[in-house]
């Protein structure tokens, strides 16, 4: 999320924190029959992190999520739900880029700090979606825990805890008249 370092107080004075996004390789391993009800998988995705004002875009580092997730398919009706969780690690440079001060705006009250790269909490997701007709539906809620993390010494570093939820809805506007059957 970016972050408008005028209306934060640990970081009034600091560069704001521009939008990020991800891109890279997942390695997916199923434990279970991915067509099952019920599936189990480990997923281990490697990204770079990008940062943009959308005039510029800069690299921010990379992460690394490791994780296992069970998914239940077509429950009450034809909701999805998942369940993830996870260690989460980044390199000095993200950690960096989200809770570096470099000198020339350290104060008294916020000391510089260089991030160092490492374990970046532990992550728990909660998933669900649903397709009607020609819409899509989904939510997420996540929470991390961020207790012994490698960037805990930064002074913007407040909390050990973190929550968010988001939805999305989609319009599917075509598809294809002939279907494939799918392989049993």
């Amino acid at each position: 999320m970016p972050v408008d370092s005028e209306d934060n107080e640990a970081r009034r004075g600091l560069p704001d924190i521009d939008p990020t996004a991800e891109f890279g390789p997942q390695l997916k391993y199923f434990l279970t029959d991915e067509d099952a009800p019920v599936v189990a998988r480990l997923e281990l995705p490697v990204r770079a992190v990008l940062a943009t004002d959308f005039t510029s875009i800069d690299y921010a580092g990379w992460v690394v999520l490791p994780s296992m997730w069970v998914d239940f398919k077509d429950i009450g009706g034809g909701w999805n739900f998942s369940v993830g969780a996870g260690p989460i690690f980044a390199d000095s440079r993200n950690h960096d880029y989200f809770y570096g001060v470099a000198p020339e705006f350290a104060t008294p009250q916020r000391p510089a700090y260089e991030g160092d790269g490492g374990y970046s909490g532990a992550s728990t997701i909660f998933g669900t979606s649903r397709r009607f007709n020609k819409i899509w539906f989904g939510a997420f809620l996540r929470y991390d825990n961020l207790s012994s993390v490698a960037f805990d010494d930064s002074p913007l570093f407040k909390s050990e805890h973190a929550l968010s939820a988001g939805f999305a809805v989609a319009w599917i506007f075509g598809q294809s008249e002939t279907l494939v059957e799918a392989e049993e």
